[in-house]
């Protein structure tokens, strides 16, 4: 008997030791983390290695290097979570930099931040060149013009323009927002961009292109289309269909001149249709 309470003594005395070195580690574990976490706050603020230099280049014309720096300093001041100084150059806030830069100005297509030494940033912006006009969702005389780039994207609003100083498109967008999205799909748009370009480079002359919403497109040309006896008009085509062969059927039908057969060199083009394929109907009507 005696034996077995010595055994249930010794038995307790070794959890007891054993709960204290735990106790202890724990601890440890404990002041050892909490010196790295005041640790992390005195090194995060030398002034070594916090951002006290800032470069702005940017690749265009518009937006100044004095709101992009604003947007930075709003960025850069205070500190993270009352500790942390938001300029130190490993944790400074580079995407939220950027989100807000993309938000603020639509214009701007790229952004590339990079570190210079430890106590520097390098901003390259890249802003948006106009490819053309977005003029509405159907064609107005009145009608209020926005900017958009070589991927169909709307960026800002356009100043009046007289004449075709730029080439205009129409159509119907995504959402109530004029600035901010895309006319067509990006590649579609590139497409037929390179199309009238096409169009341009056999001597016709289109000022202007609509998306219908029922998926046939229109390219209106403007009154000198050269080395053909016609002016005005437009070329019909569907959104599926394949963009060479519609050049290919184009191209046929004006260099057999059949357009102008039986009229002098004054005629007006109502419609060239390519929706049929090689079925190529058109309409002229002689000019007033």
């Amino acid at each position: 008997m005696l034996l077995r309470k010595k055994s249930r003594f010794s038995s307790s005395k070794v959890k007891e030791t054993r709960r204290k070195k735990f106790l202890v580690k724990i601890f440890l574990v404990f002041f050892v983390l909490l010196v790295i976490f005041i640790l992390s706050i005195f090194v995060s603020r030398i002034s070594d290695i916090n951002i006290t230099n800032i470069i702005i280049k940017n690749e265009g014309s518009v937006v100044t290097e004095k709101e992009i720096l604003t947007i930075i300093n709003n960025n850069i001041n205070g500190k993270y979570l009352g500790l942390y100084p938001k300029t130190n150059i490993f944790i400074y806030g580079k995407k939220k930099i950027e989100a807000d830069i993309y938000n603020k100005f639509k214009r701007i297509k790229n952004i590339d931040i990079k570190r210079v030494g430890f106590n520097g940033i390098s901003i390259t912006i890249k802003e948006r060149s106009p490819a053309g006009l977005w003029c509405g969702k159907k064609i107005n005389i009145d009608e209020k013009c926005y900017f958009l780039d070589e991927d169909g994207y709307i960026y800002t609003e356009a100043p009046i323009f007289s004449g075709s100083v730029f080439f205009r498109n129409y159509g119907n967008i995504e959402g109530i927002k004029q600035i901010g999205v895309n006319f067509l799909d990006s590649k579609r748009f590139k497409e037929i961009s390179f199309f009238i370009k096409s169009i341009k480079d056999v001597n016709l002359n289109p000022v202007s292109f609509f998306a219908g919403d029922n998926g046939d497109y229109e390219i209106y040309l403007g009154d000198n289309s050269k080395n053909y006896n016609f002016y005005g008009g437009k070329i019909i085509f569907n959104k599926d269909d394949n963009l060479g062969e519609v050049f290919d059927n184009l191209t046929a039908i004006l260099n057999e001149k059949i357009l102008i057969k039986g009229f002098g060199d004054n005629v007006q083009l109502d419609y060239i249709d390519l929706r049929f394929g090689r079925k190529v109907f058109y309409k002229l009507k002689t000019s007033e």
